[in-house]
């Protein structure tokens, strides 16, 4: 075929037009509490972009989606279609509340592996048999010269969920090439976004509908995870009680206004309603603000000590709450460091990328994002 036609084909496939040349990467899967999501992401000429990418919401909720192979294939495909994916190669992660992380501190003996070491710690805190959970671990910080305390992210989760999980997604007709935990997958992600960057400090808040997980990354290592009890549940429901309304038509108000003037569609309607409703709005929510801004202090004052004063140079917000409009410039007003969300369509955008239809989609497939970055950096 003549070499014109081929550039003439590629041009018009567009999303589907992956040349033999580009490598194609897993499929990354998250079962939210509401919806699916999935990414795929490919190389092409050394550059990372998204080329496949699905969001739908569960015709059921999540437990009889999990529980069913059937409804499970059923969901997987119909996003596979929509969205062109290539490959049933899956990487996904269990629901957070199957999974437990702990941070052990912890010495290796001379002629002890680290494995050893770890296991005598965890063996003491885990109630019941080790036997009965599968376990991982991410080292956070490693001794020097071989001798002193070492410190690592402990992943614990019960050996039959596991095993049920995976049995589930296979009789679904997946592969599921590996079980990963969120943290894992931001840092891949945040490594991939800021590849010249090997050095900073950088806080990640991923917004949950019931929690919410603060993770601190120093370079390329992962340093730090801690889960708060700070959700989008919890703030509709303090709107909805201070308006009178369901949390649902507190929802569609904060996206229509934003928290901030100017910050939503609506926000700076010229009769000033619009100022007044998202003024409202920031009065009733910022007292919960307050107390994640309290406990993102901690976390900084933490990262300075275990850094040796280093500074937290950014701030990335993903999930949830990050695509409120103007949540970013309602926490960048209330603490110094800079606040951005993570915006993972823009930062993997290629020329086969999938149409941009729904930016409000973006942070809440970061975390698919970095399972699907899985083998695809030299950071895999």
């Amino acid at each position: 075929m003549p070499l014109l036609m081929i550039a003439l084909l590629t041009e018009r496939l567009g999303v589907r037009g992956l040349t033999a040349r580009a490598e194609v990467g897993p499929i990354g899967v998250v079962l939210s509490r509401e919806a699916l999501h999935m990414v795929q992401v490919a190389r092409h000429n050394g550059a990372l972009y998204i080329c496949a990418r699905a969001s739908l919401p569960y015709p059921e909720g999540r437990d009889g989606v999990t529980a069913s192979p059937k409804v499970l294939r059923r969901l997987v495909w119909t996003a596979m279609r929509q969205g062109g994916f290539r490959g049933r190669r899956l990487v996904t992660t269990l629901p957070p509340e199957d999974v437990k992380l702990m941070f052990f501190t912890y010495t290796v003996n001379a002629g002890q592996s680290e494995e050893a070491a770890l296991v005598r710690v965890i063996a003491d805190r885990v109630e019941g048999d080790l036997a009965d959970y599968v376990v991982d671990y991410l080292p956070v910080r490693e001794a020097d010269h071989g001798g002193g305390a070492r410190s690592s992210l402990v992943v614990l989760a019960r050996r039959d969920v596991v095993i049920n999980y995976l049995t589930t997604f296979r009789r679904a007709g997946c592969e599921v090439e590996a079980l990963e935990i969120g943290p894992a997958a931001v840092r891949r992600l945040v490594v991939a976004v800021r590849a010249d960057d090997d050095y900073s400090n950088v806080l990640v808040i991923n917004f949950g509908r019931a929690q919410s997980y603060l993770t601190v990354l120093s370079g390329r290592r992962l340093l730090f995870d801690r889960e708060i009890a700070f959700g989008e549940d919890k703030l509709l429901l303090r709107l909805g009680n201070a308006l009178d309304m369901s949390s649902r038509s507190a929802e569609k108000l904060v996206r229509t206004h934003g928290l901030l003037p100017g910050a939503g569609p609506h926000g700076s309607l010229g009769n000033g309603a619009g100022l007044d409703v998202s003024q409202t709005l920031v009065e009733i929510l910022k007292p919960s603000f307050l107390e994640c801004v309290d406990a993102i202090q901690q976390v900084l004052l933490y990262t300075s000590s275990e850094t040796r004063g280093k500074p937290v140079e950014q701030i990335y917000l993903l999930g949830s709450i990050a695509h409120w409009p103007g949540a970013d410039r309602l926490l960048n007003s209330l603490i110094e460091v800079p606040v951005t969300v993570l915006d993972p369509l823009a930062a993997f955008a290629g020329p086969n990328a999938p149409p941009r239809e729904d930016a409000e989609v973006s942070p809440v497939v970061a975390v698919a994002t970095g399972l699907a970055l899985r083998g695809m950096t030299i950071h895999a």
